[in-house]
Formats: C-alpha cells, structure tokens, sequence
C-alpha cells in the first residue's frame, strides 16, 4: 500500500514535456473541414436535445463562437430550432439560455450521420496536429539520465546492474527485447521503464484522417494527469485546446491474444466507430508485447524490425518486447 501510495504521489508531479495546445478560433485554425464539425454537432443535438450553446462547446470542445456559427446554418436549412428557455423556479439561479433541438429532418440528417459514422464526442483534431505534437512529445526529445532510471526501478530486486544498459536503450526510443526464463520479472521491469519517463503528454480524443474521425483517447488505455475540473480558467489565455487530454504517458500491454488485425484502424458493423489501432494509442508511451513466443501474429517479428527503422508519425515511441 506504502508503495502504491508513493507511486501516485510521484505520477502526481509529472509536468507537460510539449507546450499546451492554443485554442483554435475559426474553422481555419481548427484544420478539420467545417462540413465534419457541423455533422458531429448534429449527432449531439440528437444525442443531447434541447442543448444550450454553453453545454454544446463544453460536448464539442470547440468555442462558442463557431457553434453558435453553425447553429445559424442548420437553422437556415430547417434542421434545427429553437425552444424557449425554461421557466425561472422559485429560489433558483437560472440563465434563460435559449436552447436548440433537431428538427424532423434534422433528426433524419443525424440517422444518416450516425449510420455513416457513430463517433460522437469532442471535436477530432487534425493529422498534421497530432503528428506534430507526437513529435514534439517524443522520449527522445528529453534525456532520461541515471538518476530517473535508478529511481523507476527501485523496486526492481538486482537493478544496479541493468541501470547501465536500459538507459542509452530508453534514450534511444528504439525497439528493446527483454529475455529470460519464465518468472524473472521481465514484465514488471518492462512496466517500470515507464515510471523514468517523467513527463506527461497530450493525447487528443480523437482525429481526423482519410475522411474519417479515429477515435484515440481511451480512459481503459490512458489515465489522465489531471481532474476535468483542472485548470478550468476564465482568462482565455491560461486555457488550451481542450480536445486533447493532458494524460500520464501511455502504458499498453498485450500477450499471445495479439493479431494483425489489432494494429490496423478498427472498425465494425456493431459500434460503427473508427478505433485506433494499439500502436496509435501508444503514441509517446510504450508498447509492451508479453509472452512473445505464444503470439498468433505471424509477421510480429517484420514488425519488430519495422518499429526499429520507420520514421512516420505512428512510430515516434518508446516500444519494448517482453518475451519468455
């Protein structure tokens, strides 16, 4: 408990190793095509009906101003309307903000969009965003000294005399191969190389590419580095882009349950949402693969190779094999 305590405490402190991502304000800025943004709104308003502007920027994570712009063009193609604000009650505080539901043909419009694509959240952000900020949230672009690496596996029995060779192997944001016989802890020394990592990094909720929202955040691979009620600040200059969550250094893990399948963009019939592929979400973090040897992915070793020499954007992290 001491040490699970302590742990916390420590994840705690971590700082944003890239600069906060600035609130967009036009569409321009935004760099995701309007027409997108104007359907993801609709599928709220039916998922959210009779929604104010307030609730639709703090759903969509966009300004007020451009929700209120694309209110204005769906009222004057009749797909959406207005309704009176409710009724003051006795001993209440209340707004009186006007509120906005879909119309009949509205509620067709979003049947369509959510028939094409289920996605339903914050705005995505745009690929060439995320790519720069993977970038700029590289494990390369901070060295981690001994002192980071002796304190991350201070609980590892026999560290001392691994300290010299997992540092330059960390620093250099490459493919590493844990091996040894079953029960000797590779796994949780693989786990604990995370913990020299030091800084936290920004992961969007999702983005836009190839004409389709990938959805990217997801609360059972990510744990955020701060509470949503966090650096909530009136003063426009001290907020940023809230599609992306400032988060704690991915840490996924699989096993011999691995397939292809799993490391391509994931899309099915029954949820009709675009999932990042494993990879992806382990953008600026790592990637452990257990057990190796059980795996069913038949070109996993290719992929080994591929992780160590591809430059592009999905493989700017840190990625280690754990093999038995």
């Amino acid at each position: 408990m001491e040490t699970s305590t302590a742990e916390s405490t420590s994840r705690s402190k971590l700082t944003p190793q890239a600069q906060a991502p600035t609130v967009p304000t036009s569409f321009e800025e935004l760099g995701v095509p309007k027409t997108v943004i104007e359907n993801l709104l609709i599928k709220t308003l039916a998922a959210y009906p009779k929604s104010d502007i307030l609730q639709l920027t703090k759903l969509l994570c966009i300004n007020s101003h451009m929700i209120e712009e694309l209110i204005a063009g769906l009222r004057k193609k009749s797909l959406v309307e207005v309704f009176q604000a409710a009724s003051e009650t006795f001993g209440q505080d209340h707004t009186g903000h006007v509120r906005y539901g879909l119309s009949e043909t509205g509620g067709k419009e979003a049947d369509a969009a959510f028939a094409k694509d289920a996605y339903l959240g914050p705005a995505p952000v745009s690929l060439s965003d995320y790519d720069a900020m993977v970038k700029a949230q590289d494990v390369r672009a901070r060295v981690v000294t001994k002192a980071d690496v002796t304190e991350a596996l201070s609980e590892v029995y026999g560290a001392e005399r691994m300290i010299a060779v997992l540092g330059p192997a960390i620093n250099s944001g490459r493919a590493l191969l844990l091996y040894g016989d079953a029960g000797t802890g590779k796994t949780f020394v693989a786990t604990r190389i995370l913990n020299s990592l030091n800084t936290s990094v920004y992961i969007p909720y999702a983005v836009y590419a190839a004409g389709n929202i990938i959805k990217v955040f997801s609360p059972q691979h990510h744990k955020r580095a701060e509470s949503a009620a966090t650096n909530q600040s009136i003063i426009f200059k001290d907020q940023y882009d809230r599609r992306w969550v400032l988060s704690e250094r991915p840490n996924i893990q699989v096993g011999g349950e691995l397939t292809m399948d799993m490391l391509e963009v994931n899309h099915t019939e029954h949820n009709r949402v675009w999932m990042a592929p494993l990879q992806m979400m382990a953008n600026n973090g790592i990637f452990i693969i257990d057990d190796l040897g059980s795996s069913r992915c038949p070109l996993i070793l290719c992929l080994i190779v591929g992780l160590c020499q591809w430059s592009t954007f999905l493989i700017t992290f840190l990625y280690l094999t754990a093999s038995r």
